[in-house]
C-alpha cells in the first residue's frame, strides 16, 4: 500500500507556488556574485565620491645658514693681502676668525686650525714674536695660498735665506699677479742678485697695476739708476716721493731733487 502511495506521489506533477517560479542552482549562485560585485562597486564609487583628504603642503625649505666671509675678507684688504683660494677656508670658521685675526693666543686655541687659522696664527706668531709658528706648515700645504707664501718668504728674509725667500714670494706672485707687496720684494731680491732686467719688468708690472703703490716707483727708480738710467731713476724717485714714500723723500733730499716744483723730475 505504501509503495502504491510513494509511486502515485512520483508520477504527479510537482505543485510549484504561482508568482515564485523556480530558480535554478546556478542563477541563483551567479545572483549571489552578481550581489556582491553591486555591492563592491557601490563601495568603491562611494569611496569615490568621497572627498580626498587634502595632501599635506610641504613646510618652506630652510636655507642652511650662509656664512660671509666679509668681513674676513676686509681684514685682508686692510692688510693688502689676497684672501686665500675658496679650498683654503673653511666658512665654520669665518666668524671666528674675523674677530681674533691678530690675537695669537686666542688662535692657537683653535683645535685643529685650517689652512687659514693656521696662516693668521703664524702671521700673529711673526708680527709679535718674529719668530715662525710651525701651523705655517699647515698653511702652505694648501695650494695657491698665497699670503701663507709671501710670510715664508719673509721669514727667510729674517733668516738670511735670500734664495729661500725668493722661491716664495715666486710662489705667491704666481698665485696672485696682483699681490703687489709679493711682487716687490721679488723684485728687489732679483735686482740684489743682478738680475736687473728681470727685478725692472717685475716692477714695471706692479706701477702698471696701481700707480699709487709708492714702493714701486721706489725699487724701480733703484734699478734703472743701476741700469745708468739717471733720467728715469730721478723720475721715478720723485714720484715715489711725491706719494708719500718716506726713503724715497730722504733720496731725493740727498740729490737735492725738488720733486714736485716746476722743472723738477
Amino acid at each position: 500500500m505504501n509503495d502504491e502511495l510513494d509511486s502515485t506521489r512520483a508520477s504527479q506533477p510537482r505543485i510549484v507556488p504561482a508568482g515564485r517560479p523556480p530558480v535554478p542552482v546556478l542563477e541563483t549562485i551567479a545572483f549571489g556574485l552578481g550581489g556582491l560585485v553591486l555591492g563592491a562597486g557601490l563601495v568603491t564609487a562611494a569611496l569615490q565620491l568621497r572627498p580626498k583628504p587634502a595632501a599635506p603642503v610641504p613646510a618652506p625649505a630652510t636655507a642652511p645658514a650662509r656664512t660671509s666671509f666679509a668681513a674676513l675678507d676686509a681684514v685682508y684688504a686692510a692688510w693688502k693681502e689676497p684672501p686665500p683660494p675658496p679650498a683654503c677656508r673653511r666658512a665654520v670658521d669665518a666668524d671666528k676668525l674675523a674677530t681674533v685675526a691678530t690675537d695669537r693666543a686666542a688662535l692657537g686655541l683653535l683645535d685643529p686650525p685650517g689652512p687659514e687659522a693656521a696662516y693668521l696664527l703664524a702671521r700673529a706668531t711673526f708680527a709679535e714674536l718674529k719668530s715662525e709658528s710651525p701651523a705655517l706648515s699647515i698653511a702652505l700645504a694648501c695650494p695657491g695660498f698665497a699670503a701663507a707664501e709671501h710670510l715664508a718668504g719673509n721669514l727667510a728674509l729674517a733668516a738670511n735665506q735670500p734664495a729661500e725667500a725668493q722661491r716664495h714670494f715666486t710662489a705667491a706672485v704666481r698665485a696672485a699677479p696682483r699681490f703687489l707687496e709679493a711682487r716687490a720684494k721679488l723684485a728687489g731680491l732679483l735686482a740684489q742678485q743682478g738680475q736687473l732686467d728681470e727685478a725692472l719688468v717685475q716692477t714695471e708690472a706692479i706701477t702698471t697695476a696701481d700707480a699709487s703703490f709708492a714702493a714701486g716707483w721706489l725699487i724701480r727708480s733703484g734699478i734703472e739708476g743701476k741700469q745708468g738710467k739717471t733720467e728715469a731713476s730721478h723720475l721715478h724717485l720723485c714720484r715715489a716721493a711725491t706719494l708719500g714714500n718716506a726713503q724715497a723723500q730722504s733720496l731725493a733730499a740727498q740729490l737735492h731733487l725738488a720733486c714736485g716744483r716746476p722743472g723738477s723730475p
